[in-house]
């Protein structure tokens, strides 16, 4: 591309770049919707986490299930 103005060929670069940043921006904000929407949420996670670690026994690691199957 020959563009003999300097100015139009500053401007064109910087334009390039500002579009690449709205992309960036765009981008983001769809992931963190998906993200919200998806149930990936700190909260979500401590919730299962503690269902999980509540089924298991003290330090056997095995569940309540397990535990009434063996008696």
């Amino acid at each position: 591309m020959n563009i003999p103005n300097v100015v139009t060929t500053v401007l064109a670069s910087y334009r390039g770049f500002d579009t690449f940043g709205e992309t960036v921006v765009v981008f983001a904000a769809g992931l963190g919707v998906l993200l919200l929407l998806g149930g990936l949420t700190r909260t979500g996670r401590a919730t299962k986490a503690k269902g999980a670690v509540a089924k298991t026994g003290p330090k056997t690691g095995t569940t309540k299930a397990a535990k009434k199957g063996a008696k």
